[in-house]
């Protein structure tokens, strides 16, 4: 459904313009300048109606001020075209651009008769002017540019007038912006002599000296707009301008003798833009995840995957890999992971380090829960190392877990018992491995014969030789004796075939076992 405003069309939005400036200025303003071009070259975005006050001087040059009615209204179409009336002027752009302006001007110009200064008013009458022309000016973001041209075609001065303006426009976004402006404008002979000049019939009438105002620069202007909107509709136009005549204006007995080379306009413009109800905002959900940019802090979240209300990835365990990519959904609070989720595992062996109690496991070693390797037998050997996996409880092994003895090459004499000095290095050997495992407390000294004889025999001369071995060591090593016992096999434990002579030679043997319990 439309708006009462979209029944109106830019011409009448114009036509409704001028019939306010003529209902209220039912008093004719005099000659006074009010151009406000340099104003409008602000830049006005939207089509806007408006009506206000402002005070100028009775006439140019003139120091007695008047309030005059001011009358803003500006219709765009697409493209940048736009058509303008504000203050006296009325301008068309007729180029597509929405900086670039180009077009026709039309300004009026009221007459001046009947004013406030005694012997101005006695000085012939000056008709209204209507002065067509064109216009350029260049409106960016914040710097713009107006320069026109325009002649009389109204024979109330005949004369050419050009105006050059520079402008900086500073945009308070919703709010409206500020324009801070300067101006300065040319006028030909017939200008200045038709509002400037005395001729002899008015030197006569009104005592003036008579005065010849040449064509020049005329005026030099500065000023700030302010446009301030109240809301999307409403807003409020406010004008301040400071004129200086120059030269032969500034000169003329008309502003020397009877009023003032300072001329001000200020005033203010209640208006009303026309814009359009804005079009509701698309929710924008770039990823697809249900929450909108504007809200959304991780906007590439892949298609499908569940998110938070911040339109992040759920990442249950809280370890910063969301649970799509996370390959470890559980890991407990506070524990490094890697980029698939899991706990780090240094030594590669099944056990994440938070709980691997031997973090530095060879690769491939079978470990336990807590990342120790597996020690089957519990002889303090690890099974990836234990060349004697099935070692006795409470026996004591060596470097690869093998039961700690040693076999003596000593050779006896059939039924003798006697250490031949032969073999004394033989129990050097025996004495350093004994000294090596110090921490053993009881070493056994083991007795063993072939078959030859009685069994009973054997049993007694298995443990005389064994007492041998272990005095020849007490006596000639620095060895505990307590730590030595002496133990008779008979030859109930062969190593070879007793059935031969080297089978027999063998089995004739002492051997040196370390054990942690000594056998009864």
């Amino acid at each position: 459904m439309k708006r009462w405003w979209q029944w109106f069309s830019p011409v009448g939005i114009l036509l409704l313009a001028l019939a306010g400036s003529l209902w209220i200025g039912a008093k004719p303003v005099q000659a006074q300048d009010i151009d406000l071009t340099m104003t409008e070259s602000g830049g006005v975005k939207t089509s806007v109606f408006g009506l206000g006050v402002g005070f100028a001087p009775d006439y140019e040059g003139s120091n007695e001020y008047k309030a005059i009615p001011l009358v803003q209204a500006h219709v765009n179409w697409n493209q940048g075209y736009f058509l303008s009336f504000l203050g006296n002027t009325l301008k068309a752009n007729i180029i597509p651009s929405q900086n670039w302006h180009l077009g026709p001007l039309l300004r009026f110009r009221m007459e001046r008769d009947d004013v406030e200064d005694d012997e101005v008013d006695e000085m012939k009458k000056v008709d209204s002017a209507i002065e067509t022309g064109l216009f350029a000016g260049y409106s960016g973001e914040h710097w713009m540019t107006s320069v026109s041209v325009a002649k009389d075609v109204a024979a109330g001065h005949n004369g050419v007038v050009g105006e050059l303006g520079l402008g900086y426009k500073i945009p308070f976004q919703t709010m409206g912006h500020m324009t801070m402006f300067a101006s300065t404008t040319y006028a030909d002979s017939d200008y200045m002599t038709t509002y400037f000049g005395v001729d002899a019939a008015d030197s006569a009438s009104s005592g003036l000296n008579t005065y010849d105002a040449d064509s020049g620069f005329k005026d030099a202007s500065a000023g700030i707009t302010w446009q301030y909107n109240f809301n999307r509709n409403w807003g409020m136009l406010a004008v301040a301008r400071y004129t200086r005549l120059l030269d032969d204006a500034k000169d003329s007995p008309v502003v020397d003798d009877e009023g003032s080379a300072d001329q001000g306009l200020v005033g203010v413009i209640f208006n009303y833009r026309f814009a359009k109800e804005p079009a509701p905002m698309a929710v924008l959900d770039s990823d697809g995840d249900g929450v909108p940019d504007d809200r959304d802090q991780c906007p590439d979240t892949p298609y499908g995957v569940t998110v938070d209300t911040n339109g992040c990835p759920i990442d249950s365990d809280g370890d910063g890999v969301p649970d799509y990519l996370d390959q470890c959904p559980d890991t407990p609070m506070g524990i490094q992971v890697d980029a698939n989720g899991c706990p780090f595992d240094s030594d590669g062996d099944g056990v994440p380090d938070y709980i691997d109690q031997c973090p530095d496991t060879p690769a491939g070693a079978p470990v336990d829960k807590v990342g120790c390797p597996l020690d089957t037998d519990g002889d303090g050997v690890p099974d990836y190392l234990d060349q004697c996996p099935g070692t006795l409880k409470g026996v004591q092994v060596d470097e690869v877990g093998c039961p700690l003895n040693m076999t003596l090459h000593i050779q006896f004499d059939t039924n003798k018992a006697d250490i031949k000095p032969a073999f004394k290095a033989e129990l050097d050997n025996a004495a350093a491995f004994i000294q090596k495992y110090k921490e053993v407390p009881q070493i056994i000294i083991e007795g063993h014969t072939d078959s030859q004889g009685k069994e009973a025999y054997n049993q007694q001369l298995s443990e005389r030789r064994a007492k041998a071995v272990r005095e020849y060591l007490v006596a000639n090593y620095p060895i505990d004796a307590k730590r030595l016992i002496a133990v008779g096999k008979g030859e109930v434990m062969p190593v070879a075939d007793n059935a031969t002579a080297a089978g027999r030679a063998e089995n004739r043997r002492v051997e040196i076992i370390c054990c942690a319990i000594a056998p009864k």
